[in-house]
């Protein structure tokens, strides 16, 4: 700020007692600039304009615990120091590190005006650099953002080192590749209409993590099998307490015709079943996980490469169940992406040559299902 170009820049700006590397610069004029990290105080103070630069290192962004730690100091201490909430401002600069980072969690609740520069252009597109209608910088698809500086092979260079998720979070702005991660975009598969047969019928329950989790989602997939093929045929996605959910389990099971229901074996799953099971409405089979989220999704992704996991062509959960299974592990949310796994694994493991197994679960006797009557029951 004592550079002289600063000062040819700003000539009016008179600063007061100005000190090398202080935290705090005041101007004569009653004007001031405070700096504090992330989680730093900043009570009491505050301001016309709060700039935001790289509120997160990427090692946090992968972190949960880091994310929650950005926003809440976000929510509870920065956006509440406006001095004047109609016309004070709040700029946002960081690299995207997760759909859920600090970008993500304002973008959701507030109105932004957001400018993404990734480092390709993945296509044509004009940005306004002022009020100038002529001033506009244009890019074509596929060109670098500074290619003086990075030119396109040293940025595939960097995409190769990296690998296509951190690259496509830090330079490209997108924290979900577009072919996905986990599960790419390529092997999804959709179906116009499903099989008029199919050899069983599951449902497959991820609850709300505990007892009283109203605000957590709950998630059932209806899933038909025909050999080693699986077709998805309905979701039920809500935030229920527990008679609401105990009657949509049942409701779906009965309007699917299912043979199987599947509950993951959580405190609230657990209560489930033995209510139901109690009130002998079903017989669920609870289904204890042995591994972590991720774990468990990428042992099915095989599944979805080998084309035999398949999708309605339109349904109005669509969109939603398509972004998380591509978007994880970056998402949001992974109800949906759990409640697939589990069914998947099921429907597998009970596909498998038995020379293939140890052991096999207990199933309910396979009835053949037939569609175009209202799926009703065939006798055995």
């Amino acid at each position: 700020m004592q550079s002289a170009w600063y000062r040819s820049a700003f000539p009016r700006l008179d600063l007061k007692g100005v000190r090398q590397r202080t935290l705090e610069i005041e101007t004569r004029q009653g004007g001031y600039r405070l700096a504090s990290g992330m989680g730093g105080s900043i009570l009491g103070r505050g301001a016309d304009l709060i700039i935001i630069d790289d509120p997160q290192k990427a090692i946090q962004g992968i972190s949960e615990a880091g994310r929650r730690q950005a926003k809440e100091f976000y929510n509870n201490g920065l956006v509440t120091r406006l001095n004047d909430k109609r016309y004070g401002a709040i700029i946002l600069i960081m690299q995207r590190l997760h759909e859920d980072d600090l970008v993500g969690h304002v973008l959701q609740h507030d109105d932004w005006e957001h400018v993404v520069l990734p480092a390709i252009a993945p296509e044509e597109v004009a940005y306004q650099l002022s009020d100038n209608p002529a001033h506009v910088f244009h890019r074509e698809k596929g060109t670098p953002l500074h290619g003086e500086r990075e030119p396109l092979v040293v940025l595939q260079s960097i995409q190769e080192a990296q690998g296509s998720l951190v690259f496509s979070a830090q330079y490209q702005q997108q924290p979900t590749p577009a072919d996905g991660n986990v599960v790419r975009r390529s092997w999804l598969r959709f179906y116009d209409a499903p099989p008029s047969v199919f050899d069983q019928t599951i449902v497959s329950w991820d609850t709300a993590s505990t007892l009283g989790a109203g605000s957590d989602w709950s998630v059932g997939t209806v899933w038909g099998a025909k050999g080693d093929d699986y077709y998805l045929l309905h979701v039920a996605r809500d935030k229920l307490e527990f008679p609401s959910l105990k009657r949509l389990i049942v409701q779906t099971d009965r309007q699917w015709q299912a043979n199987v229901t599947l509950i993951e074996d959580s405190e609230l799953g657990r209560a489930l079943a033995q209510e139901l099971r109690r009130g002998r409405e079903l017989r669920p089979i609870l289904k204890k996980p042995r591994v972590d989220k991720q774990t468990r999704f990428a042992a099915q992704a095989s599944r979805f490469e080998a084309a035999q996991v398949h999708f309605p062509s339109e349904a109005p959960w669509l969109a939603l169940l398509m972004d998380e299974i591509l978007s994880f592990p970056n998402c949001r949310h992974d109800d949906q992406v759990d409640s697939v796994s589990q069914a998947l694994d099921y429907l597998y493991q009970m596909g498998r040559p038995i020379r293939d197994k140890l052991k096999r679960p207990a199933l309910v006797r396979p009835r053949r299902m037939e569609r175009p009557s209202g799926y009703t029951r065939e006798k055995l």
